[in-house]
């Protein structure tokens, strides 16, 4: 019997859900709201089910939907509403909800949605215990990326095309390699297609060949990249730019596993199997009319969305452990470890470029670093330290930080106050304003690397007023490497 929790709220539709999953034998607890419902499933990992009352907190419960499937039990979320719709419903199944339920409670609707999400579940674990993914440089333990492995595993067993979405960086490539490396053609080379620098003509010719003499240049007959991942995969890089001209003859390519090189009169065969990945979304493309939709439900019998790395921070650590000693030994420089304000500084950034731009920051910092032992966040790339001092300069709290930006301090009692030394509001005021312009001045230097020119470009000040604010402060730059002051 499974373990089941319901979240909601005290009501018959909840009470009726709690009640019927006893009845079938299964342990059910019921918590009250979305952040009871949460502390008790985090508390506990044995939780498999999960009916999450969706019209929670005025109907902000769709977000516990997300934030109960990246706990490490990962329990399959039935999102519920007592006054649902079919767009409500349409949003908790996109959110990653499991299904739907809403009223009237169908009794043997509930049962059987609990039969079989318990099935699913114990289907997939036997599943994983038989499956030995090679993963090799897919690395993290985050719950969202253990999705995708999982995922990856069952595709790798079927032969139906397989489409990776995820924005640039996101390791799409490696994904695609560990689905041939996992699958029954791993034998054979994975075929590779980067389709953000064909043109039509240049397609055509790399993708079917062509026979000697199609067109000026061809001196000789050129096997095409289909005709190469015949019995082996063909990756499609970035689909999403396959002219549009050349997406119907692929269509075709694709459904009789016939093609036709240029200038030939014959056709051949190639028995491949589709891997694309794309970082745009091809159903917006499809309704501008800028992507076939024949083509894209031909591609996408297995949709697999890679997670960004600012949604799974947590595997950051994993990549700084793996990276580090392999850059300090191709550099050719001492071991390093990294700081705990380095790593704490690589988790309060955004990494717009993902993977891949972390692992250049990485090699960034080694770079450095030189011959010191530990990495900081003074060797991280300008650009870097520079976002993440302006994402956050607002978000401290600490006085010595920040004194403009800290919580109203408590009113202290008018009795000890001393009237003599009560300063009046100018005076309280340029203390503040010195406070703030003394911090703000230091972090001007430290994202500047103490370079005059540079700072006057981040600050928006003049030359002559950021030096007369650093005479005020009794401050001076230091250039970055340097003992001159500038």
């Amino acid at each position: 019997m499974g373990k089941i929790l319901v979240i909601g709220k005290q009501c018959e539709f909840c009470e009726s859900i709690l009640s019927l999953s006893q009845r079938m034998g299964h342990e059910a607890v019921f918590a009250q709201g979305g952040r009871e419902g949460y502390a008790v499933a985090s508390s506990d990992a044995s939780y498999e089910v999960v009916f999450l009352d969706i019209m929670l907190d005025s109907g902000q419960g769709l977000e516990w939907i997300v934030k109960l499937q990246e706990l490490s039990s990962m329990p399959d979320i039935i999102a519920m509403a007592e006054n649902g719709d079919p767009e409500t419903a349409a949003s908790a199944i996109s959110q990653g909800a499991w299904d739907y339920l809403g009223t009237p409670v169908s009794i043997g609707a509930v049962q059987c949605m609990i039969s079989r999400v318990l099935q699913s579940r114990q289907k997939r674990k036997e599943f994983s215990a038989q499956k030995i993914l090679k993963r090799d440089k897919i690395l993290g333990r985050s719950v969202k990326l253990r999705r995708c492995l999982d995922a990856l595993a069952r595709a790798s067993e079927s032969m139906c095309s397989i489409l990776f979405v995820g924005e640039t960086g996101t390791g799409k490539e490696l994904f695609a390699s560990a689905l041939h490396d996992n699958s029954l053609r791993a034998d054979k080379r994975l075929v590779v297609v980067d389709c953000t620098n064909l043109t039509r003509t240049l397609a055509e010719s790399l993708l079917f060949g062509h026979d000697k003499g199609a067109f000026t240049g061809a001196v000789a007959k050129k096997q095409g990249l289909i005709a190469q991942a015949d019995t082996s995969s063909l990756f499609l890089d970035e689909i999403g730019e396959l002219p549009v001209t050349v997406q119907k003859s692929f269509l075709r390519v694709l459904q009789e596993k016939r093609y036709r090189p240029l200038g030939s009169k014959y056709e051949e065969q190639s028995d491949f199997r589709l891997i694309s990945a794309t970082n745009r979304s091809l159903l917006s493309m499809v309704e501008k009319e800028e992507f076939r939709k024949d083509l894209y439900f031909r591609i996408s019998g297995m949709v697999i969305d890679l997670p960004s790395l600012r949604e799974r921070k947590e595997d950051i650590q994993d990549f700084v452990d793996h990276y580090v000693p392999q850059i300090c030994e191709e550099y050719q420089v001492m071991d390093k470890s990294p700081s705990e304000d380095f790593m704490q500084a690589l988790h309060c950034y955004d990494w717009p470029g993902n993977v891949r731009e972390l692992i250049n920051t990485l090699y960034i910092a080694v770079n450095n670093a030189m011959d010191e032992a530990h990495l900081y966040p003074h060797h991280l790339p300008v650009d870097v330290r520079v976002k993440i001092i302006q994402s956050n300069f607002y978000d401290h709290a600490k006085p010595e930080i920040h004194p403009l930006v800290q919580s109203r301090p408590p009113k202290i009692p008018v009795a000890t106050i001393d009237p003599r030394t009560f300063p009046t509001y100018k005076e309280k005021r340029e203390e503040a304003v010195s406070n703030m312009e003394e911090v703000y001045l230091s972090d001007l230097e430290l994202i500047s690397q103490g370079d005059i020119i540079a700072a006057c470009k981040f600050s928006g000040l003049s030359r002559a007023r950021l030096y007369q604010l650093l005479k005020k402060q009794g401050l001076y730059f230091r250039k970055h490497g340097k003992n001159k002051a500038s």
